[in-house]
């Protein structure tokens, strides 16, 4: 039923694709949608979302997996106090029930009705880029703005709601070092979709152990539960086997990628205090995958990156990487990979876990989330401050010349600009909190 579920879903996205359709923006209208499921909602059974319109409607796309999503649940419930009678909020999940509700009742005082949206077709209709994804709409479900669900004030809320029909773009207040440029509309390029095949939380049928053990492991890391079944099927994966099923580099950069970033998300949130020593946090052999350690290095550096040397801005490469490391590495180096380790952005791409079958639309996913959070463009200026990582491993994504290539390609930049490009610092306490639910 899975299986056919995805292909269905893969099937509407390339009509999607094959159409030309785009993420929502601001002035379009929002068609009506029918709903299947609600969880947190006692006032009946509403078929449509017109059900729950009011003079202003914030619909939020979020995850019980996206700690970015959760933080700014506060803040949604402050508006929701301050406005009850003229301002509605609407979650909207792809998750399964049984989860769902876990995360409710774990909240006694959560007030936001859940649309279930597990076979993502209300999603297909958003296109979510990242997550969380907040969409303001007006009694005629025009979009009055994208904003960032944590940096809605109630200024924004008095401005909409005195908004004339005729809708014109209101950004939510941010801190001044938030500040980044919007990203211009693409015209033309591939839509992103998040969708079933993407972030749903059942585990899709894969007749890999290694990939469905990966899976479960990063998912139960990400909603915080319980990992010790988990960690020992990864454990005791036959080494032999482990082999035989990571035979292309898709599977490896699935397999790997859900690894690293489960440990990483397990590890601190149990013991933050261990990352005040990053170096070691890297390098130390904690990682037990088919009865061998592995350091964070050994997977980043190592497998995923075709054994590089680590602090050489990427244009080193090992002499001579051990038996196992060239085994288990992947055979071409995916400069995408840093966009999708550890989402250490403000926001997250719509991914429960990496995939085999879609890792590159997902791979595609974590780098446009990515960009669109963390880079800067001063347009005036002919300037642009890139993320931090894509100054430390700069020959993995070609040199600056091919880096301002993927700012068109994302629409970031315009094609004809050529701007000076400049690397941000890190933001470690930014990346840590990311782990924080």
């Amino acid at each position: 039923m899975r299986h056919l579920r995805t292909s269905v879903l893969l099937f509407v996205l390339t009509i999607l694709s094959a159409r030309g359709q785009r993420p929502l923006q601001v002035h379009d209208t929002v068609p009506d949608f029918s709903i299947r499921q609600i969880l947190n909602y006692k006032a009946g059974k509403p078929d449509s979302f017109s059900h729950f319109q009011k003079e202003i409607t914030i619909i939020d796309f979020f995850g019980t997996w996206c700690s970015p999503c959760i933080r700014a649940l506060p803040n949604l419930t402050a508006i929701n106090e301050q406005f009850p009678e003229k301002v509605s909020i609407v979650l909207v999940s792809t998750e399964g029930v049984k989860q769902l509700q876990n995360f409710i009742k774990s909240r006694p005082s959560f007030p936001f009705p859940v649309v279930v949206d597990q076979d993502s077709s209300i999603s297909t209709v958003f296109l979510p880029p990242s997550y969380p994804y907040t969409v303001v709409i007006n009694k005629k479900r025009q979009v009055l703005a994208l904003p960032e669900a944590i940096s809605i004030r109630s200024e924004n809320i008095a401005a909409w709601l005195n908004m004339p029909d005729t809708a014109r773009q209101i950004i939510a207040e941010k801190k001044p070092d938030e500040q980044t440029s919007p990203a211009p509309a693409k015209k033309t390029a591939e839509p992103i979709a998040a969708n079933t095949d993407l972030v749903a939380t059942g585990m899709s049928s894969v007749s890999s152990q290694a990939l469905k053990i990966s899976q479960e492991y990063i998912y139960a890391a990400k909603t915080g539960s319980d990992l010790s079944s988990i960690t020992d099927q990864l454990k005791g994966i036959p080494y032999t086997n482990l082999l035989e099923e990571l035979t292309t580099d898709a599977a490896k950069k699935t397999f790997w990628i859900n690894i690293y970033n489960g440990f990483v998300q397990a590890s601190l949130r149990n013991d933050p205090e261990q990352y005040k020593n990053r170096g070691r946090f890297f390098r130390k052999k904690q990682v037990t995958v088919a009865g061998h350690l592995f350091s964070l290095d050994d997977i980043e550096h190592g497998i995923l990156r075709h054994s590089k040397i680590k602090w050489s801005l990427g244009y080193l490469s090992r002499l001579f990487p051990g038996k196992r490391e060239r085994e288990l590495r992947v055979n071409k180096l995916d400069y995408r990979i840093h966009f999708a380790l550890n989402c250490g952005a403000k926001s997250c791409p719509p991914i429960a876990f990496y995939q085999q079958a879609v890792i590159d639309r997902q791979l595609d996913l974590a780098t446009i989330a990515y960009l669109r959070s963390e880079t800067i463009y001063h347009e005036g200026d002919d300037a642009v401050f890139l993320p931090a990582i894509m100054g430390w491993f700069r020959r993995d994504f070609g040199g600056k010349k091919q880096m301002r290539e993927l700012l068109r390609k994302q629409g970031i930049i315009k094609q004809e600009a050529s701007p000076a490009i400049h690397f941000r610092g890190y933001d470690w306490s930014m990346y840590l909190d990311n782990y924080k639910p």
